[in-house]
């Protein structure tokens, strides 16, 4: 990272430890960070939508999203910036989580919730939609709370999974519209 973002990056985590943690909101975050271990949350809510018919191509949509971004961020992201984590910058920094052994950028858990939610939230009345965005936040916010991500290794994660999440509620609109219109037809 050029040197001012990366300045920038270590004084917001520096705060945060120092202004904002607290007993009350530490085991918060650890339960948001934990929805997202091993990618859970966005794995259930894609098998969950997938088991009825109903939801299906919703939860298809949220499948494709979630695959493309996974490839995308630790195939290719990852070991092509190779960000170490803050922990190993930071000498100073108390992490209040386990430790992950991969790079930092960009975040995983943030992509791989904002992957599913962001299709949740262009393709679902606004009740579901935005509860599960702030629900992608909390998770993003708890990964720099615990010391595990720099703030642009989530904000890059959160766009990301927007970004691919929005492409894949049109890739998939065309299509349904392009297969209905087939159907007709014949």
């Amino acid at each position: 990272m050029p040197p001012l973002i990366q300045n920038f990056d270590e004084a917001i985590l520096l705060w945060i430890q120092d202004v904002i943690r607290n007993p009350v909101l530490t085991p918060i975050m650890q339960f948001f960070t934990s929805l997202l271990d091993r990618g859970l949350l966005a794995f259930l809510i894609c098998i969950g939508l997938l088991l009825f018919r109903r939801t299906r191509k919703l939860g298809l949509t949220c499948s494709l999203s979630l695959i493309i971004c996974s490839v995308l961020v630790h195939l290719i992201l990852k070991p092509m910036f190779a960000r170490p984590r803050p922990y190993h910058v930071l000498s100073t920094l108390i992490t209040l989580a386990p430790r992950p052994g991969d790079f930092s950028f960009p975040s995983g858990h943030t992509n791989t919730i904002f992957a599913v939610t962001s299709v949740l939230f262009f393709a679902c009345p606004r009740k579901i939609g935005i509860p599960a965005l702030i629900v992608s936040t909390l998770v993003g916010l708890s990964r720099l709370y615990l010391g595990i991500h720099f703030p642009t290794d989530v904000l890059a994660g959160a766009l990301l999974g927007l970004i691919v999440g929005y492409f894949c509620c049109k890739a998939t609109h065309i299509l349904s519209s392009h297969t209905k219109r087939k159907d007709r037809k014949n």
